[in-house]
């Protein structure tokens, strides 16, 4: 038996408590924000992580509602961009490239393109070319 079951409108408060705790972790922690990890991530890595200890002990510490698991997983995932800045993300692209096998170490990186292009330009003649109904 769960020590609290939370019904929608407490799932939903949990979640903004969480949400809370996760932008004042990430300003009080300066390499979370320096790196751009959000707020609802950090939150929910440690409530995911206090729920997986505890019922690691044998406990089961709380049941969600899942009734708005699906609306807000969405909202979630496509406000993940929205904290993204021009600059931070010049920053890291300049990085990546270093850590990237070389062409040489890897056979089809010069043709693979050229094949693609080549049939990806046929399939739009061939589709060009149809007559419309």
């Amino acid at each position: 038996m769960p020590l609290i079951d939370l019904d929608f409108v407490g799932t939903l408060a949990a979640a903004g408590l969480v949400l809370f705790a996760g932008y004042g972790l990430q300003r009080r922690v300066s390499p979370l924000a320096r790196y751009n990890i959000p707020a609802p991530v950090i939150g929910g890595l440690l409530v995911a992580l206090a729920v997986t200890l505890l019922r690691a002990a044998g406990h089961q510490p709380v049941t969600f509602d899942t009734t708005l698991q699906a609306p807000l997983m969405i909202a979630f995932f496509t406000s993940i961009g929205f904290g993204a800045s021009v600059p931070s993300s010049g920053r890291a692209g300049r990085r990546w490239p270093s850590s990237w096998p070389s062409r040489r170490r890897l056979p089809c990186s010069r043709t693979w393109p050229a094949r693609w292009w080549r049939r990806a330009s046929a399939s739009r003649r061939s589709s060009a070319s149809l007559p419309a109904r």
